[in-house]
């Protein structure tokens, strides 16, 4: 007897709720994992559209958001319902399902590869699931080992997992869409409109276009130019039927309703003849013979009801027939089965087997675009075989089917019956509908049973996995086998007679080669099959690292002088293998640190690190590398916060010591400061001690430590206590100015909570007591470092308006965020600040109209209620009307202007000058948030910006944050800097909120403003910093100098007489209500208790001094207007760098032991001498000179007075190798990008409209087998020509000949066999260097000069191309080309805050996502050089896709057209029109233009 289960659901992830065969549990608190996916995928969609849609302008866009239009409404309207199109419906369900498939060794960044490989063999199916294992892994959670909260069946999220996944997915598809072609991101996330094609068998998911009504965009960007383009639906199966046996006659019923407009009927050639009959027909349309089957296309024409197909006679054996529709309506079907090891459930990867438990989810999709006001109900499920026949009653379910509905057997099935899923129901109408699940179930007799998760596959390591196979079928012979994509794996027996429910094992072997790279990982398969069942088995492995080496143990020293602190680690580590094994050691650093030392100790011999200049460190580097010395080196932070990391080969029986210093300053936040220490060693540690060891000149206030915990965690000194954890012990010395934090967790505490030990950070909390109103001083040596706090002073009351962006970009992440920010804020208030909460999107929403109430606990309350009632995204950004509200919410509290009493009335009069009054002493503030830019109106930003500075008349500080990378900082700063105030750039991520809180909360609880601290001029030479805009509660500002040694030395001659020889200074600044001026002095003889304590940094005070000046100097040199200003703080920052050891972004530390250093030295000096003797050497050569019609040709290579073979590249740009292109746009701007083609395809490179002047390249493929990284095929420049109009010729460069075509005048080819040069009106190239397989060539065209190298014994003989300064005087006008077009623009680089590695590069009106990189060598100079990648293949920057460029024939001249938007018209330009003067051309400003306009 089959026992049932059904459980249905209205949410759309019904596995989320299912925790057992009779359990149904549902939360109203958490929102399930694939609710959050499709949302979160709908946003994306709405904003790519939003931002991509040509026809999109600003008032469009302003007019479309003032209906209040979210992202998600506006998908909707593109796209019919909420994740109506099933392929963004199955993207959404894919990230939901997808299992992390290992415990650990799963790297990201594999994955990533892993996925541009299944997208570049359009695999999306693969590429969808890789995607979700991204978002588990990135994150850790749902993988193997987690808690029992995080597995599949129970996904629904913690706010800091919603933030983490969200962000995770938005950064994944954010990286995808610049490195991949539009056309496929959009396929990817089943937005891409296509034309409508046919149904292909058990493809049920076929993503079509949208109305052209809807946006003409789509309709434009469809297939082959087609002008109609069918909604938004897909092809879905409404019966399927198989005749066993032959029969006299067949009939096949099925129902249609609304959502169906077109019919497709399929017949296979054994079925005869068939036709179709509609509710109440009597004629039947017969189905058509296509290729070798039968067909019949039809509209349903809204014939609603039940349909029938009848046989017109015998239908024979074989006979099937299949009905699909093309239809809003469906459904997504997904198999799971019990978890393993504990309850719940999991995604079935293989084929069900008989008597096992067995459930099957239904997501709905797209029921809400079928008829409005329409409501489907879901009445049974039947469960149908090939016939059409029960194979169990149908299931009852009744219900809405928007959402989801599931059913659970708790005991699968009695029998190996294969079946297919029906859904039957009706509307509210009475209309029926029927939808089949196009992929018949099938069962297997056999269970496959093994696990990867707990194995470790490692290189030269054979592991053996055992395999049980259960046969529930008779007694027969099984045949086994395993594939797997590395072909690591083999399976024994390969065969076994296995009787019925018995049990048999089975071993599979994966032997992974030494050679196998770390990381990389395989799908595995065991495939076991009978004469009647198959079973399958998949499985993923990853090759992890191979066992890393045994470390001894770390010891951590921490010195900490007047919150000067310098840490050492060291790592002792001894390989007990017989081979030789590498050593690593991995430092996580704070963000602002500088390594100052780096030594390794291998058997007691020490090699010592060196600081060098970063390009002499990467000279000396690349020179060893060359010779084959083993060398390291360590460079400053680029990108990732795992930035020292250090290895080296250690033999058999070596013991290895690492010890790493770096020194870092502690700044006072929040009452405290705050020390920690990274530490991962991945593995438990016998030896694992931390000792933080604190000397001050002032008494410890409190010394406390929180003890281990994960990276990014963060405290309030106030909430941890002072008795130290479990672990750690606090000691303090007698005077309390000193004290000793020891830290020495057991094995079993590092193993707590991970296997591999600890990963995260160890912290100490500590403040020190503020005696003196001008702070306190630590002075050593001639340096003194001056702390002020401004304890003392009161802190200001405030009135503060919050105004917060809620226009439909916030919605989401952004919005939660910014409103627990605003809870906190009004939660921080003291009793006696006036506040009110402003929100605004295309109008506002104003908590106390016109007022400003007290932050009395009542009315926070109340505050933080309207925040959680009313902070939610939808709208347009209408920046200008919200500083408007807030103005006139400040109006009565400041001093009234005369444009406001003009209006006033006597009583509005007298309660102003009440209001002014009760505020005097207040700090009147705005606090402003925006993710975007102005959209409701056509105000430009000065413009916007002169009426604030205008209304504000400076009676308030405006402090901005600009949220996002989508927000207008300049704008935002603008603002600031005309209203006394500050701006703050915060980008997405999981800290966003506790950014923003600190941000505004530092700049409102404000002590002092206008700080200026001032020493005598001469008897102090030089502070880091002595100005300060603001100094806040709980925070410090720091001051180091240097005092004249004149001064010291004379002291130290009258030293009775010390009074006369302090060193006065003033402080000066603003305070709550008045101005502050506090004298004081500094004794250079003063003892310090630093200096006697035996825990000392050595020349600390000093060291302070020059870590400061450093920190300030880079700062300077980003800021720099000037290159004399520029080369001077560089100069300066990089000799204090290398006098006190930093390895800062000017330096780095290169490791190699002495005598391979010597040897290196050695070996650049040679390369010196050989470089200055390949200048100077004379050419000679005998001189023959031809004449022929037009020039003459001189057979002798010319003398080339500095010819580019080395050194400074900045004026070149290239073409070369598979085509990579470098292009210097401007001093310290390369631009490079990858440019692919065709074979024989022939490229404009480069087209100078005025002169006529073309540079064409032909495109050769590569050979089979010479793919790129990606898979693709290479392709190179085969042939380039020069067409040099002003010369009368064309000449062409091949890999061994050059043709030389003057206009009217026979084409004549010469071989390159020797050099020789060739000259005429302009026209000079040079053969200069001629070998076997490498030819060098120099044209010149009108002063330009051009380089060629042809590689002609390479793999793929090809041409390389560099070429001088395009901005060249030679060329003024408007270029084209592939290179041409980028040449002659405005070009505005702007870096990211948070990562300088990636930036936006704007280049005239186009602006694309850059990021740092390392060009390809330049063949011809022999050199590299920083640029910035654009890696959509430059086309987010190009004038137009990629066939724009193509041309008919390498002489042949593009034929462009340039369009110029006016006010009124579009005008289309021929380049050879007269009237296409760049001078006449008026474009149109976009915003582009307004936001980057060149400073």
């Amino acid at each position: 007897m089959l026992k049932l289960v059904i459980l249905t659901t209205t949410t759309l992830f019904l596995l989320a709720q299912i925790t057992s065969a009779d359990q149904h549990v549902t939360s109203s608190t958490c929102r399930s994992y694939v609710t959050l996916m499709t949302e979160n995928l709908m946003e994306i969609s709405a904003r790519h559209y939003r931002d991509s849609d040509p026809e999109m302008t600003e008032e469009k866009y302003a007019t479309y958001f003032k209906r209040d239009t979210t992202p998600t409404r506006m998908f909707r309207e593109r796209f019919g319902a909420a994740a109506s199109s099933a392929q963004f419906t199955k993207f959404a369900l894919t990230l939901a399902y997808a299992d992390s498939p290992v415990a650990s060794g799963m790297d990201a960044d594999k994955l990533r590869d892993e996925l541009n490989d299944h997208l570049a063999a359009d695999e999306l199916e693969e590429a969808r699931e890789i995607i979700g294992h991204i978002l588990l892994i990135v994150n850790d959670i749902f993988v193997e080992g987690a808690s029992d909260d995080c597995s599949v069946e129970k996904r629904c999220l913690t706010s800091t997992h919603k933030y983490a996944v969200s962000q995770t997915l938005k950064d994944e598809l954010a990286r995808l869409k610049t490195d991949i072609a539009v056309e496929k991101w959009e396929e990817l996330l089943g937005i891409r409109p296509s034309i409508e094609t046919p149904y292909v068998d058990d493809q049920f998911f076929t993503i079509l276009g949208t109305e052209p009504k809807t946006t003409s965009r789509l309709s434009k960007r469809s297939a082959e130019g087609s002008e109609t383009v069918k909604s938004n639906k897909d092809y879905v199966v409404l019966t399927k039927r198989e005749f066993k046996k032959s029969d006299t006659s067949a009939e096949l019923s099925f129902a249609v309703d609304c959502s169906i407009s077109t019919i497709l009927v399929e017949a296979t050639k054994q079925c005869g003849g068939m036709k179709v009959y509609h509710p109440n027909s009597t004629e039947g349309r017969p189905l058509t013979w296509l290729e070798d089957k039968l067909e019949l296309k039809v509209e349903s024409s809204k014939r609603l009801g039940e349909w029938s197909i009848r046989s017109n006679g015998e239908v024979k054996k074989g006979c099937q027939i299949k009905v699909s529709a093309l239809s809003t309506m469906g459904f997504f079907l997904t198999t799971v089965v019990p978890k393993k090891t504990g309850t719940g459930y999991q995604v079935i990867h293989s084929t069900p087997t008989p008597y096992l438990s067995l459930g099957c989810l239904l997501d709905f999709y797209g029921l809400k675009r079928a008829k409005a006001g329409t409501t489907y109900v879901a009445e049974q499920v039947r469960l149908v075989d090939n016939q059409g026949l029960d194979i169990i009653d149908p299931i009852k379910v009744d219900t809405d089917v928007n959402g989801a509905v599931s059913f659970f057997l708790p005991y699968g099935f009695d029998s190996l019956r294969s079946f297919r899923i029906q859904v039957e129901g009706t509307n509210a109408a009475g209309t029926k509908f029927v939808r089949m699940a196009p992929k018949l179930i099938e069962l297997s007799s056999l269970l496959i049973e093994y696990d990867m998760s707990e194995v470790i596959i490692r290189p030269g390591l054979k592991v053996k996995i055992p395999v049980k196979v259960t046969n529930y079928g008779t007694e027969q012979v099984i045949y086994m086998d395993v594939w797997d994509e590395a072909q690591y794996s083999s399976l024994k027996p390969t065969q076994s007679k296995i009787g019925h429910n018995e049990t048999k094992l089975f071993k599979m072997f994966v032997d992974v080669p030494e050679d196998a790279p770390p990381g990389s990982f395989s799908k595995y398969v065991v495939l076991g099959r009978t004469k009647r069942s198959a079973q399958s088995q998949p499985s993923v492995a990853v090759v992890q690292d191979k066992a890393p080496l045994k470390i001894n143990s770390i010891v951590v020293t921490a010195i900490i002088n007047s919150r000067f602190a310098e840490t050492t680690i060291q790592t002792t580590v001894t390989n007990n293998h017989t081979i030789v094994r590498e050593a690593e050691i991995d430092v996580l650093l704070p963000v602002d640190a500088f390594v100052t030392n780096f030594t390794m100790d291998v058997n007691g011999k020490i090699t010592v690190g060196q600081v060098e200049e970063k390009k002499k460190a990467d000279k000396i580097y690349n020179k060893a590398k060359q010779i084959g010395v083993t060398a390291g080196k360590v460079a400053s932070r680029q990108k990732s916060d795992r930035d020292f990391r250090q290895s080296l080969m250690a033999a058999a029986g070596d013991k290895i010591i690492f010890t790493v210093t770096y020194q870092q300053l502690l700044y006072r936040y929040d009452n405290s400061y705050d020390y920690s220490v990274m530490l991962n060693p991945n593995q438990a540690v016998n030896h694992l001690t931390v000792d933080v060891h604190i000397v001050e000149e002032s008494p410890l206030m409190f010394v406390r430590t929180p003890g281990f915990a994960p990276r990014d965690t963060k405290y309030d000194a106030k909430s941890v206590a002072d008795e130290a954890p479990e672990g750690s012990i606090i000691n303090f010395s007698a005077d309390r100015r000193a004290c000793h934090v020891k830290y020495s967790p057991s094995i079993e505490d590092q193993t707590e909570t991970s296997s591999f030990g600890l990963n995260g950070k160890y912290s100490v909390l500590y403040d020190v007591s503020g005696q003196d109103m001008f702070g306190s001083m630590s002075v050593q040596d001639g340096y003194f470092t001056h702390f002020f706090a401004a304890r003392t002073l009161p802190v200001r009351p405030k009135a503060i308006i919050y105004i917060m962006d809620i226009s439909g970009s916030m919605s989401g992440t952004k919005m939660e965020q910014a409103r627990e920010t605003l809870r906190q804020l009004i939660n921080l208030h003291d009793e006696n600040d006036m506040f009110n909460v402003i929100f605004f999107s295309s109008g506002t929403r104003v908590w106390k109209d016109r007022e400003l109430v007290a932050a009395t606990p009542e009315n926070k309350l109340a505050a933080i209620e309207f925040v959680d009632t009313h902070g939610w995204a939808s709208g347009s950004t209408n920046i200008h009307h919200a500083y408007h509200v807030g103005f006139n919410t400040f109006e009565e509290y400041t001093e009234l202007l005369d444009e406001e009493k003009s209006w006033m009335n006597d009583e509005m009069m007298e309660r102003a000058n009440r209001r002014k009054n009760q505020l005097t002493d207040y700090w009147k503030m705005i606090c402003f948030l925006t993710d975007g830019m102005h959209t409701t109106d056509w105000k430009t930003n000065d413009e916007i910006a002169a009426l604030v500075k205008a209304r504000n008349n400076n009676r308030l500080h405006i402090h901005n944050v600009a949220f996002g990378s989508g927000a207008d900082y300049d704008f935002m700063q603008q603002i600031s800097a005309e209203n006394n105030g500050l701006t703050r750039r915060i980008f997405e991520n999981m800290d966003a909120a506790a950014s923003i809180r600190d941000f505004f909360y530092e700049v409102t609880n404000v002590l002092m403003t206008n700080v200026r601290i001032e020493y005598e001029k001469e008897k102090v030479i030089s502070t880091s910093q002595n100005e300060f805009d603001y100094i806040s509660k709980g925070k410090e500002v720091i001051i180091s100098g240097r005092i004249n040694q004149d001064t010291i030395d004379s002291a130290t001659l009258l030293a009775d007489k010390d009074f006369a020889y302090k060193i006065s200074g003033k402080l000066t600044g603003r305070g709550s209500s008045s101005d502050m001026v506090i004298d004081f002095e500094i004794d250079p003889f003063k003892t310090s208790r630093v200096a006697s304590s035996k825990h000392q940094i050595a020349q600390f005070s000093e060291r302070i001094w020059a870590f400061m000046k450093v920190k300030k100097l880079l700062e300077g040199i980003k800021t720099s207007t000037t290159e004399d200003e520029l080369a001077a703080k560089t100069a300066e920052a990089l000799e204090l760098s290398l006098k006190y050891n930093f390895v800062t972004p000017l330096t780095s530390i290169v490791v190699m032991k002495d005598a391979d250093r010597q040897k290196v030295v050695k070996e650049l000096l040679k390369d010196e001498e050989m470089k200055v003797t390949a200048t100077v050497a004379p050419v000679t050569a005998p001189v023959t000179t031809t004449q022929y019609l037009g020039g003459s040709i001189t057979t002798q290579a010319p003398y080339l007075t500095n010819p580019v073979t080395g050194g400074n590249t900045g004026n070149y740009g290239g073409v070369y190798a598979d085509p990579h292109v470098v292009l210097p746009l401007k001093s310290g701007v390369n631009l490079c990008f990858n440019w692919n083609g065709n074979d024989r395809e022939v490229h404009n490179l480069i087209f100078h409209p005025k002169t006529g002047l073309a540079v064409n390249g032909m495109m050769v493929k590569a050979p089979v087998g010479i793919n790129s990284m990606n898979g693709k095929d290479r392709v190179y420049i085969h042939t380039i020509a020069f067409i040099v109009p002003k010369s009368n010729a064309n000449i062409i460069f091949t890999p061994n000949n050059i043709t030389i075509a003057h206009y009217g005048v026979e084409k004549f080819t010469i071989p390159i066999t020797s050099q020789f040069s060739i000259s005429r009106q302009g026209l000079d190239f040079f053969v200069y260097e001629v070998h076997a397989s490498i030819v060098k060539i120099q044209v010149k065209i009108d002063g330009v000069e051009y380089k060629l190298m042809i590689h002609r014994k390479s793999r793929v003989p090809h041409v390389d191309l560099i070429f001088e300064d395009l901005t060249h005087k030679k060329t003024v006008g408007k270029l084209d080309g592939v290179i041409g077009q980028y040449y002659g623009k405005g070009v505005h680089l702007t870096t990211s805050e948070d990562d300088e590695d990636h930036a936006l590069l704007r280049i005239g009106e186009e602006l694309a996502d850059v990021k740092k990189y390392m060009m390809k060598m330049n063949p011809i100079t022999r050199t590299q050089e920083p640029c910035w990648f654009s890696v959509s293949g430059g086309e987010a920057l190009s004038k137009g896709e990629h066939s724009r460029f193509i041309v008919d024939s390498l002489e042949s001249k593009p034929k462009y057209e340039t369009t110029t938007t006016t006010s009124a018209t579009t005008t289309t330009v021929s380049p050879e029109d007269p009237a296409s003067n760049d001078d006449s051309l008026k474009s149109h400003h976009s915003v582009l233009t307004a936001l980057f306009k060149e400073k």
